[in-house]
């Protein structure tokens, strides 16, 4: 990227972004089989249903996970549905509802093979497991949030702020992607695990962080993002949750070169007036509801507190008597005023550990702790 020539014209960004996302989706439609895509209502799902509904037929599937009534997701539907009803497309909705979450957990850790925290991965796979009954191929919208500046942090940093974190957290002065992810809860992981070495990982963050950072720092975060977080968790949980529920996902915004022109767009064309994603959504005023392209961000997690509370005393039992209690890798004391994220990465990591180290059947996790 510190090669590319920088493109400071407006129009033509929007020409070259409009005629690659419809190439790009025109080529992952290609298929012998039924193609559908994901449609939450949020700008990239919703940008790439609006370039794929016109290059079929017949029409394209949609799928949509509602969240019902769970405490702390907004209804999202609305939306999804109003680009739906103008690009007429069979609108396929899943209700996530009360699921069974320990049901499936371990089955999901199962499949991902790696003790990835990120709880997206069980409403990614309800909604896969729902839409492999109707298509065999998925379209996809990742890859949004990184190229076209989706994230709250890619925005235009405090000098006084950075130059307190650097202080306070030992972080890059405008914080590289490590330093967020490890701030909230690094001092607690420390207690817990007498073993564990702080910022063992920060050097590889930081090497590509500061690669980058001498083009166009709000830019050097989305490639940051790229390299790590979009790489090691959303693609990764995307691909294996996916193949779980026997579906291909394809996901038209990382077409290569849609990749490549994304970095030859300055950050200020992406984050505009503290308007996220400026440049992308401004593409799609002429695709979609105005509404739908210029509402509040809800992402695709879970609350994970309300699922914790839940079925906390079952998840209790498998940690308390799991394998970093019995392996002297914890002691039970630390566990038991554990709560909220933190006590979650501990569980997959736990369960992790006990399907892949001690060979347990994944199946027989929860068995014996309802």
């Amino acid at each position: 990227p510190s090669n590319y020539d920088l493109i400071s014209d407006e129009k033509g960004i929007l020409d070259a972004l409009d005629f690659l996302l419809d190439d790009s989706t025109n080529l992952q439609m290609r298929s012998d089989v039924p193609v559908g895509a994901y449609l939450s209502g949020g700008i990239d799902s919703s940008s790439i249903v609006a370039f794929a509904a016109k290059k079929t037929e017949k029409p394209l599937d949609t799928f949509h996970l509602s969240w019902g009534n769970v405490r702390g997701k907004i209804n999202e539907e609305r939306y999804a549905r109003k680009v739906s009803e103008k690009y007429k497309t069979n609108f396929n909705v899943t209700s996530f509802g009360d699921m069974d979450v320990p049901r499936v957990l371990a089955k999901l850790i199962w499949h991902i093979e790696e003790p990835l925290a990120d709880a997206a991965f069980v409403p990614t796979y309800v909604l896969a497991k729902a839409a492999s009954e109707k298509v065999k191929v998925i379209l996809s919208g990742a890859g949004g949030d990184e190229l076209f500046g989706g994230y709250h942090n890619h925005k235009k940093f405090s000098i006084i702020k950075s130059l307190a974190k650097k202080i306070l957290y030992n972080c890059s002065p405008a914080t590289s992607c490590y330093d967020r992810w490890k701030i909230p809860h690094a001092i607690k992981w420390e207690e817990i695990f007498g073993w564990y070495i702080p910022d063992s990982m920060k050097n590889d963050f930081d090497t590509i962080y500061t690669k980058f950072k001498g083009v166009d720092l709000v830019n050097a975060q989305m490639l940051s993002d790229t390299f790590n977080y979009l790489q090691d968790d959303i693609l990764c949980l995307t691909d294996k949750t996916t193949m779980a529920a026997s579906l291909e996902c394809r996901v038209p915004l990382l077409d290569h070169r849609l990749v490549e022109f994304s970095w030859k767009i300055p950050s200020s064309f992406k984050v505009k007036n503290n308007e996220r994603k400026y440049i992308l959504k401004k593409l799609m005023e002429n695709h979609l509801p105005v509404d739908v392209i210029y509402r509040p961000k809800e992402g695709f997690g879970i609350p994970i507190n309300t699922w914790l509370e839940k079925h906390e005393s079952t998840f209790r039992r498998v940690l308390e008597n799991g394998f970093l209690v019995r392996h002297d890798l914890t002691a039970k004391d630390p566990l038991k005023n554990t709560h909220g994220f933190l006590f979650w990465k501990i569980l997959i990591l736990d369960i992790w550990a006990q399907i892949f180290i001690e060979n347990k059947p994944h199946g027989q996790i929860f068995e014996n702790s309802n």
